[in-house]
């Protein structure tokens, strides 16, 4: 049996972001959605064309980084 996860849950947000970057490096985009489109996004389920979706960056890093694969 796992323990239950005491105190509130976290409120739920509309809109989730989808990015990294640490102090050395800056994301190239970043991309915002809500959280389905963005699990779908990855895996080419939708595009990063699709209602709903912003990219805030480099349309062609993003475009090569979903055309890449997802595991070597």
């Amino acid at each position: 049996m796992c323990p239950r996860p005491s105190g509130p849950a976290p409120a739920a947000s509309p809109q989730q972001h989808l990015g990294a970057s640490t102090p050395a490096h800056a994301p190239a985009a970043t991309v915002t959605a809500d959280a389905r489109t963005l699990d779908l996004l990855p895996w080419g389920r939708v595009g990063p064309d699709t209602a709903g979706v912003v990219i805030d960056g480099d349309r062609g890093a993003l475009d090569a980084a979903l055309d890449a694969p997802l595991t070597p």
